[in-house]
């Protein structure tokens, strides 16, 4: 278990600082486009906080067992998973919704080249 707990801390934190990171350039990115374009950069920053704290309450459990910091790290945790299966509902909904768009837009071409006459 304790390499276990050091593997999550090791790469919690690494990951958490990627997050972080990609996080700020998305959202100054986004801004730049829309004020709405930096809302997935603030996700994946609030994603990347709560697998680095995830991180070091895992660090802490590696130095000594404590039932509260085990108690954090799976609850930091979790709040990443919710957060991050929400930001991928909503990315494959806009997908989806893209796809159909693209779908009938094509369709709809189609459909007015065979009607119009060249001649």
């Amino acid at each position: 278990m304790q390499r276990d707990l050091q593997a999550i801390s090791k790469w919690g934190k690494f990951l958490g600082y990627v997050f972080i990171v990609t996080g700020v350039l998305s959202a100054l990115m986004g801004v730049w486009a829309f004020v709405v374009g930096a809302i997935p950069g603030v996700i994946t920053i609030f994603l990347g906080l709560y697998l680095l704290r995830s991180a070091k309450q895992a660090d802490v459990l590696v130095r000594q067992y404590d039932e509260y910091a085990l108690s954090e790290m799976l609850a930091y945790y979790a709040k990443f998973l919710k957060l991050q299966g929400v930001f991928m509902l909503v990315y494959l909904g806009l997908v989806a919704l893209f796809v159909v768009m693209g779908l009938s837009g094509a369709f709809f071409a189609g459909s007015l080249l065979d009607s119009s006459s060249y001649y």
